[in-house]
């Protein structure tokens, strides 16, 4: 058995264009997008639900790696009652992630404020596991009382569909 190792800073195309470097670079992609309608109720208290998926799980090549994480949420209110202050916001292992020092609970996230129309968010957060074991991201939603209801990938009265994922990218660093 023959073994090589070869280490470089970093690689280039014949006309001297880096196409990988020892940082920044993109060393994997996952996916997972989910259709399915899901809802629920709120509670009293600020406590956040772990929504079943869409959710994904990532390895990270080295301790050192960051995920890019970018979230696509379809969202409405459930019910008749608007979803006033639903929050969604993303999860590394079943714990929230970001720390912000504004929104519920701290955490990056979207702050609903949608009845029966359809809407849309983006949350976008650069993550730093420190790990080399799988990690599994998920979305998670809080709402601000028992009395309001959250619903995902569809309209509150049913009549329209959407779709929500979550995109892990590990970044080199």
């Amino acid at each position: 058995i023959i073994m090589s190792i070869l280490r470089t800073d970093q690689i280039q195309t014949i006309a001297g264009k880096t196409i990988l470097q020892s940082t920044g670079s993109i060393l994997q992609v996952v996916q997972a997008w989910d259709e399915t309608v899901r809802s629920g109720g709120g509670t009293n208290s600020p406590t956040y639900q772990t929504i079943a998926s869409p959710q994904l799980q990532i390895t990270p090549s080295s301790s050192t790696s960051k995920i890019l994480l970018i979230a696509q949420i379809t969202f409405s209110s459930g019910a008749a009652n608007a979803a006033y202050d639903t929050t969604y916001r993303l999860a590394r292992n079943g714990s929230g992630i970001g720390n912000a020092t504004s929104g519920q609970q701290g955490s990056i996230g979207i702050n609903a404020r949608e009845r029966y129309e359809l809407g849309n968010g983006a949350i976008v957060y650069l993550d730093s596991p420190g790990v080399t074991s799988a990690v599994t991201y998920t979305i998670q939603v809080c709402t601000g009382s028992s009395g309001h209801n959250w619903k995902i990938n569809e309209s509150g009265d049913g009549g329209d569909r959407g779709v929500s994922c979550i995109i892990a990218l590990e970044v080199s660093a």
